[in-house]
This record gives structure tokens, sequence and C-alpha cells, in this order.
């Protein structure tokens, strides 16, 4: 998800940017530049979620489990019956990762676009400008002389000191420290070093933390070059005093990619104040403290857990219901129902294996007849579980969508049983199951526990309201052989049409000594699932 992937790339560059101000200041006591520090707090905050996402290995969450059904193979649910307890606000639906895939990647297109055409603008403005500068020789220094920029450096490939007008009539002394804090600036190649960085902000513009890092790599990319002119001219207060006329009388435009001694205000205070600083009593036990600090968070950096490329599931109890969540398999499989909306008796059906893959999914109608057709090409003893799917208009498609989700154990070998889809008159949904489980030598067809069914559950019964299940067991004796048949009905008043259905059932042989048993939906005629 590229939402996850955005605020990893965000918790990286926080982490390396408290490392960076923690080597930053165990580095600048002992008088050592800090500029470094911050160009590999930018570089690693792009290169570790890079390295992370093409050589790592993807970290998938483990599916959640899944808890199978019990002995009961009938679940009965309600309209609200997932609704009601994952229901998703509409704040939660509209910041869903996965609705948020695309207009983020946009977002970010559009944001380096625009980052870059600002710094084409401001390339062009300053090709505009240089048009009128002119090249000159002062103090045996050669300079571009402007109306009102500067001082400062520009040029990447051949970097050249632009003065001011106005730096040209000012204090010899002055004009002389202008020149070598700028001349340094050219010898340190500070220039290309910002233009990289900027690249990376660019590349990453949604990221705050690069941002930072590049703000407080200016600051020491200029903090380094006044401790470098400061050691050949030992005078911090005359060395200050320029730097606050220079701000004073600096142009508003700014180069975005130079390394300039017209500074914003705020950042040339900030300068004076670390010339001015006191010395730092017990230098090297504080860069040993702080040095440790910046390991341990450059450390969590490196270690820190990545989202795994694969879409992850929704956090919700949808998701720990259903590896794949019912808005994504509506996209996938029924693109036209997401887009035009279902019939009322449609239903869709899909059966998810327990890797969470769909391996069929159809469109069923729910049957007006009363001849259910078998759907017995799923073995039950491998069902996990069966769940109804309701979702009003408007929230998945156009129309209400009902769904079946058969959630598949992945395991089991009985060959033959059936789903059904039960709809009352009150729109409520029952999903039965009907299988043989234990010994799996007597596995009655489909067509005989629907042939035995219909024959003795009559439509009377049903329009009576005399609805419920039967639990037929049989026990196995030594030889294999079929013995003793046990009928247990959920309604005293289905006992004797259990029975009935029973002795109809075509008995096989079985395991030894073992037991088998089949569940048997009866009641409103069930909507089947089937072909």
């Amino acid at each position: 998800m590229i939402a996850h992937w955005m605020l990893y790339c965000v918790a990286i560059g926080v982490l390396l940017s408290g490392g960076a101000v923690a080597l930053d200041g165990a580095l600048r006591p002992l008088g050592r530049p800090t500029r470094w520090v911050w160009a590999g707090a930018i570089l690693l905050t792009l290169a570790i979620p890079a390295a992370v996402r093409v050589f790592g290995e993807p970290r998938v969450a483990p599916p959640a489990p899944v808890q199978a059904a019990g002995d009961a193979r009938t679940a009965r649910f309600g309209p609200g019956a997932l609704t009601g307890r994952g229901e998703r606000s509409w704040l939660a639906d509209a910041l869903d990762p996965q609705r948020l895939q695309r207009p983020l990647a946009g977002l970010w297109i559009v944001s380096s676009a625009v980052a870059l055409a600002v710094l084409a603008g401001m390339g062009a403005a300053l090709r505009r400008r240089r048009r009128g500068w002119t090249a000159t020789e002062v103090d045996g220094v050669p300079v571009l002389v402007s109306a009102d920029v500067g001082p400062a450096v520009v040029g990447l490939l051949r970097s050249r000191i632009v003065l001011p007008r106005w730096a040209m009539d000012a204090d010899e002394r002055a004009r002389a420290l202008v020149l070598e804090h700028e001349r340094e600036h050219v010898q340190a190649g500070d220039p290309r070093l910002l233009a990289a960085a900027l690249v990376a902000a660019v590349l990453t513009p949604w990221n705050p933390a690069v941002w930072w890092q590049l703000r407080r790599l200016r600051l020491a990319v200029e903090v380094d070059c006044d401790a470098r002119v400061l050691r050949r001219r030992d005078d911090v207060h005359a060395y200050g005093s320029v730097l606050l006329e220079v701000g004073r009388r600096t142009s508003r435009f700014r180069l975005a990619a130079s390394a300039a001694f017209a500074e914003p205000v705020s950042t040339l205070e900030r300068r004076i104040r670390i010339m001015t600083a006191p010395r730092v009593r017990r230098p090297l036990l504080r860069a040993a403290g702080l040095g440790a600090l910046a390991a341990v968070l450059a450390v969590a950096a490196c270690s820190a857990p990545a989202p795994s490329a694969a879409p992850a599931p929704r956090a919700s109890q949808e998701a720990s219901r259903f590896p794949i969540t019912p808005r994504d398999a509506l996209a996938q499989y029924f693109p036209e129902i997401a887009r035009d909306g279902m019939g009322e008796n449609d239903i869709l059906l899909f059966v998810v294996s327990a890797d969470g893959r769909v391996i069929r999914h159809e469109r069923v109608a729910k049957s007006a007849s009363g001849q259910p057709a078998a759907w017995d090409n799923i073995p039950p003893a491998q069902i996990a579980s069966v769940d109804v799917v309701k979702r009003p208009a408007g929230e998945l498609a156009p129309s209400g969508v009902q769904m079946i989700w058969v959630r598949l154990k992945g395991n089991g070998d009985t060959p033959t049983g059936m789903v059904h889809i039960q709809a009352g008159d009150d729109g409520r949904l029952a999903v039965t199951t009907e299988h043989t489980s234990g010994n799996t030598a007597w596995a009655p067809t489909a067509a005989e526990i629907a042939a035995a069914r219909n024959r003795y559950y009559t439509p009377e019964m049903e329009a009576r309201g005399l609805t419920g299940d039967v639990r037929i067991t049989v026990n196995y004796g030594p030889d294999g052989r079929p013995g003793e048949l046990a009928v247990k009905a959920s309604r005293p008043e289905l006992q004797e049409v259990g029975q009935q259905i029973a002795a109809a059932l075509k008995l096989r042989n079985g395991t030894p000594n073992s037991p088998a048993e089949v569940w048997i939906a009866l009641g409103r005629q069930p909507v089947t699932i089937g072909r």
C-alpha cells in the first residue's frame, strides 16, 4: 500500500533526523564539520526504504485464523450480520488505504512535478537576471556584479561568486570577509551538495522530514563555512557585524541551490549564536553520549519493520474474517455489478481458499421453485465457515449487495455435500451446509439427500413454519457394516421426518467401529447455490 509506504518513509526520516540532531550536537563542540551529517541523513531517508523495497523480504502478515464451524452446521445471520459488528464509518471508509492508493500516487506525481516546475522557474529567473550581471575582478577575485542578488555562489559545474553592487562600495575589510566566505563555498563544492539535496526533496515532496533535513543542511553548510573562515580570521565581532549588515541589505530573491552569505535573518542570528557560544565542558564525554544516541536511532531506522508490498487486509473485523474483502472481490470479479448494481434476487457466491485465493465466484439467483439443485463439488469437511455479507445501496454498488462467503480449511476428504441459502419473508438469510463427517466411507450423494428430504418433508410442513435440521448418525460394527442408526432432530415435530429420511438413505460399508454423521437442513425451501 502506497499510504503505508509513505508513512514508513516519514517514520524513517523522523528517526534519522533525531539521530542527525544528536550527531550534530556531538561534532560541533569538537570543531568538526556537520554538513555531511545532514547530507547523510537525507541520503539514508531515501536509500533505506528504497533498499527494503528492492532487496528486502516482503513482510506479509499471516492470515487471520478463521474459527471452524462447530458440530451444528447451520449458521444463521440477519441483515446486519457483518455490518453490525464490522460497520465502517464514512471517515474510516474514506481513509481506507486501498481507496487512497490511486489518489496518493497521483498526489505524489503532481507534487513532484510542481516542485520541479518551481525549481525550473527559479532557474529561468536566475538566467534572466544573469544577463544583466557584469563580470569583473574585485581584490584579485573574479566575480559577477549584480544589482541586488548576493553575496552568493551560482553555477554547479563552474561556480561563480556573485556580489551585489552595494558590496563594491563597502568597507575593504568587510568585503574581504564576504569574498573569503564565498570562496570557501566554491572550494568545498557546497552548491553541488545543496543541489543534490534538493533533488531528494523533489523526489519525495510529501515527506516533511526531508524538507526539515534540507533546511538543517543549509544551516550546517553555512556554519561549517563560518568556522573555516574564523579559523584564519579570529575576529568574531567583525564577522558577525558583516553578517548582520548583509542580512539587512540582502534582496528578497533567493537562490534555492546556492551557498550564500545572505540568508534569512533567523538563520543569520542562529549562526551568530553558534559562533559566540561558550565552549562546552567535557566535549568528548558529550560527544560519546550523543554519538551513542545517534547510533541507536540509526539502527532503529534501519531495523524498522517495513510494510508489505502486497495489499494488506482492511483493519477491521471484516478483514479478520475474509482474506479478500467484499469491496475488492466485487471490483475484481464483478465490475459490472459494482458499476450498475445487481438485481434484488441476485446473490454473489465466493469460495475462498485457506490461503486467501478466490477459487470460485458466480452470480446466482434465489430460486422460486420448490426443487433446489444440488451443489456438491466442495467437500464439506473442508468448509471452515459460511458467512452472509449484506451491504446497503451505495456502499459497494448502486444497489444493495448480498454475498455468500465460503471459507475453506484446505483439508478434509469427504467427497460430497451441499451449501444452501435460505431467504425468509423478512429478508433474513440462513446458510446451511449438508455434509458427512467422521467415517468418510459413508457418503450419501447430494441427489440422495435431496430426494429423501423432498419425499418426506412436505410443502405443507414448510408452510406451517416447521423448520429446523436433523442429524443422522450411523455406527459401524467390527466388520465395517452399518449397524445402529440414530436420528436427532432440532425440534420434536421433525423427529419422524428425520427417521424417514434416514431410512431412505443408502448406507454403505464403512470403517470398522467408527461412526459417521450427516446434517440435513429442513425448513423454508432452501435457495441452493448451485449450477
